[in-house]
């Protein structure tokens, strides 16, 4: 099996996907973390691509060995591009051996852990909204970014301040990111 194409998809919500695309049809899907420079990491993955055009993918370490000293003068863009084209060779590898890639890596340590879900909003009502769906989902935890809320006005430490009146939290926390949001928001228990 061989590495044949390495795609970058960028999507409008900040998020940058990475496809890898093998000679026997197998594709490995992941995604970088690093939100603030996309662009940057899309540049480095296309010069990444060459030479691993031809790369056994199930080859990892090696492969990120040779991606670490091709692209010595690493930060957040380099480590970011690598990061996101090892995870899809784990994909890849999932596939190609039917394994879930905890399996491939040891084994299963937690028997289940609790996920949040991001909301998706760019005022108090949308961003309720948003919550309902990810409480009907299932999740009991939400992250939600105050910058994003066009109600929260100022610097960033306005805008948490003004979330936190917003947002009643548990008295454990005193943050409007806490998961307590989301067992008694507003308007999401309200008929």
């Amino acid at each position: 099996m061989e590495i044949t194409k390495i795609d970058s998809i960028l999507t409008g919500s900040r998020r940058l996907f990475v496809k890898v695309h093998t000679d026997t049809g197998i594709t490995g899907i992941s995604e970088s973390g690093n939100w603030g420079f996309r662009e940057a990491v899309v540049g480095a993955i296309n010069r990444m691509e060459k030479p691993l055009i031809g790369q056994d993918p199930l080859r990892i370490e090696y492969i990120n060995d040779e991606l670490y000293k091709r692209f010595k003068f690493g930060g957040t863009v380099i480590g970011g591009a690598i990061s996101a084209t090892d995870i899809a060779l784990w994909d890849i590898k999932g596939k190609y051996y039917n394994a879930p890639i905890y399996q491939l890596l040891g084994g299963a340590v937690r028997k289940k852990i609790r996920l949040w879900g991001v909301v998706d909003g760019r005022d108090i009502s949308s961003s309720i909204k948003s919550a309902k769906e990810l409480k009907a989902k299932g999740y009991t935890c939400i992250r939600l970014n105050p910058a994003n809320i066009e109600e929260a006005k100022g610097t960033y430490a306005r805008r948490m301040n003004a979330m936190s009146e917003m947002i009643p939290c548990h008295p454990r926390c005193n943050r409007p990111r806490c998961g307590s949001w989301l067992r008694n928001p507003p308007g999401i228990t309200a008929t």
